[in-house]
């Protein structure tokens, strides 16, 4: 430290900065500070990128950099952004190579033009903590004396910036902000302890950037009585000065026991002579025999003695000594118990205890401080907190000081005891999910319920699993409910499962459980249990206030009979056991499933009936009809999403995009936990593309929210974009050929849906390939405000994307996060990628009103049946075969397991799994393409392989006969 304090920091020059310091600082000076992107007038205001700002701000420092600010430098740097690579890191190695100042560059990144502050904290890393060189020293002083304390610091940076702050104890002192501080005339009042603290304000790291001198002790004496003064007359006898005889001595004494101190002084007979005893400065005895004595002594007893003696209109001072007080081995505190963690709900009160024991039985003290806290809370072994008022769940840390009786300096300490203040609790250890132990085929359900203050206040749900302990969580695709049931549990199921519930300020997780399935029962008596499917599960409505309802929830059994029983906000409804609920009034509704043997159970999802108020508008279409809940709230009758992403192009002039398939996947997943009804489709032909999209379109009808996203390649023509299929060809590319964004638009808008379009693709238009003879555009004929088409770029730009996915999407699924109006969506997505690429998104149509994705799902009661079918389409879409075990002929003990997931809608992944050690898997492979079946690995050494079947609508039949000959194909000799 005290090298690199001797290095002086204005003679460094950006070429001692590491390499990997230069990378950090490139990333930050490569975006644009936040800011918003429309002014108030409306026209664009679109801010530089850092290094732009920071090449104009060093034109105007020195003008050995104005030719920085060349058109011909600056195109070459925005070449860089172009190509996805990094402007600002070309910009730095120039500087470096002119020898650019570590202290200028640092200037212009803090000055207001540039204000990088993120580039200046990577910077600063390797600045050194200010070093005290030359420390206070303790003072002995008397009254009316200076006082000077002077700390000296050495740093290695901005050293005329260094700024002092002295304390006295701990309150800083006024008019103390230099190296010495000073008084000129002491008074008693100053005694006391010193510390000076020095900060560097360059320096962002609160931890360096302080550093404490040591605590020095300022001892301040009384002054002494002045004599006063007398007239002798010659006739009267000359005044003899009182003289002190005997000095007290210093003590050292024993605790509890007696301490004696003694001064004697001699006068003229017959003057009284009067003693006063000084502790510390201050007065505690007087007397005329000259004795002090302190029966049973503690360790508060302990200081500086001296004895004023006064003769007469004379007094004198004796000399000072100190009683010192020892304790022996029989003194030493223990402590026993010591206060532990605790958690507490809210409003409710706490008691932390702490039991400390000493063999000499001595009288002890307990003193309890809140962490980081001087000041004393309590002072008995028991220590009751008040109830506590929080909003969210707070942790506070309490501790216990033990002493002697009159011994508070010499304290033993107890361990810290954190009490959790609950906002948010699971109710009961029941309530939180268990452990599942199941067999593939067996249902699987989990509970998971949470209490708050104040109370009926709204808690939400979110499930999640990980496939290791302690590993990264992903969300479930699920409503949201504190019940999580899995009908048919796979192999896929298995592993760890996490419940946080959540109010409107915080979250808590439940304990992570483990869920396992067997291939096969133990024994004959657990085949027993059957399963219970759902055929019909009750749904959330939008009703209005007074009318009546029905709620129907049907299921099976395998090999049983089943009963009803149905809730409501929690507590059974006595009497309501059948099928069908005819019922009025708002709230949440559920039904519990059980069969007669007792030997099941399962729950179905929660109905949320909700008060309607929305009414047609006048002169409207049903298209643009209210859907409002009571509360203000728009919602939706259902929420469905066709996403389609092509990336594996069939002509070789037609790039591949790798990135697409993970773009499906994360919109998937965002959308998925917003309760949308999600179909992906991956690589489709031009037929499939219309066929998917009139199937989407099908059922759709008004107060549905359909979305359409597209991923993939595209271009711009006649005012509308092209989406271009797999089985395109290019030479020439026909608009006939491409589906045009104006007939999404129609599809769409014909249903009376509310349609939200996002086409993630490039819109550049190239004419000479793209003749207008060819052109198919179409245009919109419904005019309405339900529908809003957002793309990725302007007319004419392309849409970037790196090997983790599109710029477009990124933005997009951080913005689905958050509750977004969907008029606003296309400015929120611009804001987040403005920080990443230079693409801008175009916005085209409107929806009027505060509708966002994150609106519930309510159903009228006159749409039943349309939306029965819609759901029914979804999850015909979505539906996998269930597990299949297949024995080989002559192999007896050879048993094969395979078991079915969707990699997306139209491409169904296959799980093959052997239950005993084989000598070698063999495929073939030649066979597997012929059927359409991608193989990802021909051999792996536990006998499991696994491999996807793309097809449109994937055929269960096929797959299956697929599979029968694949299993010919093994070879356990």
């Amino acid at each position: 430290l005290t090298k690199m304090a001797q290095t002086n920091y204005s003679q460094r020059s950006l070429s001692d900065v590491t390499q990997e310091q230069i990378k950090q600082i490139a990333a930050y000076l490569d975006q644009m500070p936040l800011c918003e992107l429309v002014d108030q007038d409306g026209s664009d205001s679109m801010s530089d990128e850092y290094w732009r700002k920071l090449i104009k701000r060093l034109g105007k420092m020195d003008r050995k950099y104005i030719n920085l600010s060349d058109k011909s430098y600056i195109r070459s740097l925005e070449k860089e952004a172009w190509e996805l690579k990094s402007p600002s890191l070309k910009l730095l190695a120039t500087l470096q190579s002119r020898g650019l100042q570590l202290e200028v560059f640092r200037s212009c990144l803090e000055h207001k033009e540039v204000n990088c502050v993120s580039a200046l904290d990577i910077l600063t890393n390797d600045m050194q903590s200010p070093i005290i060189v030359t420390q206070p020293e303790d003072c002995d002083l008397d009254v009316g004396s200076v006082l000077k304390l002077h700390c000296k610091v050495q740093s290695t940076q901005c050293t005329s910036s260094l700024q002092y702050q002295w304390f006295k104890g701990q309150e800083p002192l006024a008019k103390s902000k230099d190296s010495t501080y000073s008084v000129q005339q002491v008074e008693l009042s100053h005694a006391g302890q010193y510390t000076c603290r020095v900060k560097n304000p360059c320096i962002v790291d609160p931890k360096r950037a302080f550093v404490f001198s040591r605590t020095v002790q300022v001892t301040v004496r009384p002054p002494p009585r002045a004599p006063i003064q007398e007239t002798i007359h010659p006739s009267e006898p000359p005044v003899v000065e009182v003289v002190i005889t005997t000095q007290p001595k210093p003590v050292n004494t024993q605790y509890g026991s007696g301490a004696i101190f003694t001064c004697r002084a001699d006068g003229l007979p017959g003057q009284a002579i009067t003693y006063e005893w000084y502790k510390d400065a201050k007065k505690i005895h007087s007397d005329t025999i000259g004795d002090l004595s302190l029966p049973g002594v503690t360790c508060d007893n302990e200081g500086q003695y001296h004895c004023v003696v006064s003769y007469g209109s004379r007094n004198i001072e004796s000399d000072r000594v100190k009683l010192c007080v020892e304790l022996d081995e029989t003194d030493h505190i223990e402590i026993t118990e010591h206060p532990k963690d605790v958690q507490v709900k809210v409003n409710e009160t706490i008691t932390l205890r702490c039991v400390a024991h000493n063999t000499s039985n001595k009288e002890l003290v307990y003193q309890w401080f809140k962490d980081k806290s001087n000041k004393q809370v309590a002072g008995s072994s028991e220590f009751t907190l008040p109830a506590l008022h929080f909003k969210r769940d707070t942790t506070c840390k309490y501790y216990c000081r033990v002493s002697l009786k009159g011994c508070n300096g010499k304290f033993v300490k107890s361990e810290h005891a954190k009490v959790t203040v609950k906002v948010l609790w699971f109710t009961d250890e029941p309530d939180e999910p268990q452990d599942i132990d199941g067999c593939v085929g067996d249902p699987a359900i989990f509970y998971c319920r949470a209490s708050g203050l104040p109370a009926g206040k709204e808690i939400t749900y979110l499930w999640l699993k990980s496939s290791t302990l302690g590993g990264a969580p992903t969300p479930l695709p699920y409503s949201g409910s504190d019940t999580l049931i899995i009908q048919n549990l796979k192999d896929s199921d298995c592993g760890y499962y996490i419940c946080q519930a959540s109010d409107e300020s915080q979250f808590i997780s439940s304990r992570s459980v483990h869920v396992t399935a067997k291939l096969q029962y133990d024994s004959d008596e657990e085949k027993k249990i059957p399963v219970i499917r759902f055929i019909k599960q009750p749904y959330s409505l939008a009703v209005e206030e007074g009318k009546h309802f029905s709620l129907v929830c049907k299921a099976v059994a395998s090999s049983d009979d089943v009963c009803y029983q149905w809730y409501k906000e929690g507590a059974m409804l006595p009497g309501e056991n059948k099928e069908h609920l005819h019922t009025v009034g708002f709230g949440s509704y559920y039904c519990v499933v059980k069969t007669k043997n007792a030997y099941g159970c399962a729950l179905s999802n929660t109905a949320r009936v909700s008060e309607y108020i929305g009414k047609p508008i006048q002169n409207s279409t049903e298209a643009e009809r209210s859907f409002m809940l009571k509360e203000g709230v728009p919602f939706a009758q259902e929420k469905v999403a066709l996403l389609i992403g092509n990336g594996h192009y069939m002509c070789k002039d037609i790039e591949m995009l790798k990135a697409v398939e993970s773009d499906i996947r994360n919109l998937h997943t965002t959308l998925t936990a917003l309760e949308f009804k999600v179909i992906s489709l991956v690589n489709l032909k031009f037929h499939e593309m219309i066929k998917a999209l009139d199937q989407f379109c099908m059922h759709l009808q008004s107060g549905v929210y359909a979305l359409f996203y597209y991923s993939g390649h595209g271009f711009s023509c006649n005012n509308a974009t092209y989406l271009i299929p797999i089985d395109a060809k290019i030479n020439p590319l026909k608009c006939c050929d491409c589906i045009s964004s104006h007939t999404i638009e129609n599809h769409i808008k014909g249903t009376g849906a509310i349609g939200i379009a996002l086409l993630d693709c490039c819109k550049v238009s190239d004419k000479s390939t793209l003749p207008p003879s060819l052109s198919d555009a179409g245009s919109s004929t419904v005019n309405s405000s339900t529908y809003i088409e957002i793309s990725a770029c302007n007319n004419g730009f392309r849409a970037f994307a790196d090997e983790n996915g599109s710029m477009f999407n990124k933005a997009l699924v951080q913005c689905l996060k958050n509750k977004v109006k969907v008029h606003d969506l296309d400015q929120m997505i611009a804001k987040e990628m403005h920080q990443q690429c230079s693409q801008r998104p175009h916005r085209t149509g409107t929806i009027h009103g505060d509708m966002t994705l994150h609106d519930p799902i309510r159903r009228l009661l006159d749409n039943d049946t349309k939306i029965d079918l819609l759901l029914q389409q979804y999850s015909k879409a979505n539906s996998v075969p269930d597990p299949v075990s297949l024995n080989i002929e002559g192999e007896p003990y050879v048993q094969l397991v395979l078991s079915f997931s969707a990699e997306f809608s139209n491409v169904l992944k296959v799980k093959v799994k052997k239950n005993i050690s084989v000598t070698s898997v063999v495929v073939d492979k030649e066979f597997m393409k012929s059927q359409g079946v991608d193989v990802s690995s021909d051999q792996v050494s536990d006998g499991t392989f696994s491999f996807k079947i793309q097809s449109i609508p994937v055929s269960i039949l096929r797959v299956i006969m697929c599979l029968l000959n694949v299993v010919i194909c093994f070879c356990g000799h």
